[in-house]
């Protein structure tokens, strides 16, 4: 559930580069098969059905949220909510609340600083949590270790297969010890001390400035930024044990396996765009929009002044959301930039265009039986979870 780096966030991602623990697997390419998905848009007709909302002004602990960093699915459609103000919440299929599972702290099974929230069929769960590691707890709830956390991805993207974690950094900004060729998927196992591994490296036309204590041994600081709308890493789940990338310009998705062998590449004729004035408008608004509130970003703010504000070109794609169970949601992006309702392509992983949504938001999370989580505010700016039901007719039934 992460967007696009529209300004500089509160607190920056913080990836610290462990070159001797994190070891890079990127294997030779398995055999390929691409799927030519039709130029022109197929409309989708329907609408969701609301079954359930979280989140108040003035209610329960559990319906309180600041912040809402991630959202999930269990395959038996249970929602798993984690809350900015670092609080983890259970609900049954139907909306009611089951048991927070963790809370603020800096013990074990207690989170400190929360990213972003992966949950697997199973209901097990892994919190990106970049101070104390990736807290993971199992299909009852109980709290079961930490594991890792010092690797090159922030984990704004983070998608559970089993036993392994894979996190992207999928956001504009990152702070690393080092310097970075690209932005990798990593996967993590969560069920025993093997070491992280990178399987898949997409390059990113990074801009980069540094500083550095001075002196023997002082440590260099490399500050990656590339502009506003650049080429980003996305990762979701495909089903099948695999994952759906994005990345480029072009509107191109890729199909791996646990590995990192592509197994499929799904493309539309559409390509990025160049920016234009309108949108770097756009971008100036949304960067001038809150002050950097720490001495971190202060920092930042200062070795980023004379960058870009904007890409060139603009990449054909967002986003993209994976039901694990083939189905893929693909946001395109808009011209001008960051409309909130972007046209979304439903295709499948094995290579069939189901159509275009026009209108409508691309959701936080896609569940069994056609469930869907979207993250909205109401009018006091007041977050919350809603859950849907998506028309069969968007899955090609």
């Amino acid at each position: 559930m992460a967007s696009r780096g529209r300004r500089l966030p509160n607190v920056l991602r913080l990836a610290v580069v462990a070159t001797a623990f994190l070891t890079i697997a990127r294997p030779a390419f398995a055999t390929q098969q691409t799927s030519a998905l039709p130029a022109r848009d197929g409309p989708l007709s329907g609408a969701p059905e609301t079954l359930y909302s979280i989140g108040t002004f003035d209610g329960e602990p559990w319906e309180e949220f600041s912040e809402i960093r991630g959202v999930g699915f269990d395959r038996h459609g249970s929602l798993f909510v984690l809350d900015g103000s670092a609080r983890l919440f259970e609900y049954g299929r139907d909306g009611r609340f089951v048991a927070q599972l963790a809370g603020e702290g800096e013990g074990p099974g207690e989170i400190t600083f929360p990213v972003n929230l992966a949950v697997g069929e199973d209901g097990s769960l892994a919190v990106v949590d970049p101070a104390a590691g990736f807290l993971v707890f199992g299909p009852t709830g109980e709290f079961a270790r930490t594991v890792g956390g010092t690797t090159r991805a922030s984990g704004t993207y983070a998608v559970l297969l089993g036993r392994d974690l894979f996190v992207t950094g999928g956001t504009s900004y990152g702070l690393g010890v080092g310097a970075s060729s690209g932005d990798p998927i990593v996967r993590q196992p969560l069920g025993s001390d093997a070491p992280a591994e990178v399987i898949y490296e997409a390059a990113v036309p990074n801009v980069s400035s540094s500083s550095s204590s001075g002196g023997p041994g002082g440590w260099g600081v490399a500050l990656q930024v590339p502009p506003r709308f650049s080429p980003a890493l996305r990762i979701a789940a495909a089903g099948n044990s695999a994952l759906a990338v994005v990345s480029g310009t072009d509107w191109q998705v890729e199909i791996i396996d646990t590995a990192g062998a592509v197994a499929r590449i799904l493309r539309r004729p559409l390509s990025g765009r160049r920016a234009h004035a309108r949108d770097r408008e756009i971008a100036a608004q949304a960067a001038s929009g809150g002050e950097p509130a720490s001495r971190l970003e202060r920092r930042a703010a200062a070795l980023l002044e004379d960058q870009p504000l904007i890409a060139d070109t603009i990449p054909a794609i967002r986003d993209v959301r994976g039901d694990g169970a083939g189905v893929l949601f693909v946001a395109r992006e808009t011209d001008p930039i960051d409309h909130p309702l972007p046209p979304i392509d439903v295709v499948t992983v094995d290579g069939r265009y189901l159509g275009t949504l026009e209108g409508q938001a691309l959701p936080a999370a896609l569940g069994p039986e056609r469930l869907a989580a979207y993250v909205e505010v109401d009018e006091l700016d007041i977050p919350r979870v809603v859950v849907r039901r998506l028309p069969a007719s968007w899955f090609g039934d």
